[in-house]
């Protein structure tokens, strides 16, 4: 059985570091401040949120195994994801590689043990209990894909060329 270590420190990395390659992508696709300007607010539908929380969000639920099962003290360092708040490519970048910086910082062993220990999220919507375990597996890790995956179809809605193979990663990690 695989390690809550393995299940995502490495996970989150790898789609992190692809998510911050597509992001280039679109910088270097989509130069003008105009057209960058317009793929920051497109949504895919009215109500849902613009690019730049979906990419933050994904970097908030990534940081959570440091944050909530390793036991890292977030300090001022956790982010913090809101639709109103503006970003730029860039800005979303560097995010993502301070993500994955503090990513880097949990060890295996700062894990190792922890499957049973209690976590609680507490939303608008109810309050929910969880082992570390089924933290990770049925909170943090689809949660995490929903904004990365919507993340890529916004890129792919504003005319971004990407496709499977770069949304894998299999051409960003080589």
């Amino acid at each position: 059985m695989p390690s809550l270590y393995e299940i995502t420190v490495p996970v989150f990395e790898w789609h992190l570091k692809t998510l911050s390659t597509l992001l280039g992508k679109a910088a270097t696709q989509l130069p003008s401040a105009t057209e960058q300007s317009a793929l920051l607010d497109a949504r895919l539908v009215d109500g849902m949120c613009r690019l730049p929380f979906q990419v933050k969000r994904a970097c908030y639920l990534a940081s959570e195994v440091a944050y909530e099962v390793a036991g890292l003290d977030p300090g001022l360092d956790r982010v913090q994801a809101r639709d109103n708040d503006t970003s730029t490519i860039e800005e979303l970048q560097a995010l993502i590689a301070k993500t994955i910086a503090r990513l880097g910082t949990v060890k295996e062993e700062m894990l190792a043990g922890k499957e049973q220990v209690p976590v609680s999220v507490i939303t608008p919507r109810g309050d929910f209990h969880y082992t570390a375990t089924s933290y990770l597996l049925t909170w943090i890790t689809p949660n995490f894909y929903f904004h990365y995956v919507t993340a890529y179809d916004l890129l792919r809605s504003q005319g971004v060329q990407i496709g499977k193979i770069d949304y894998l990663g299999l051409v960003a990690q080589k």
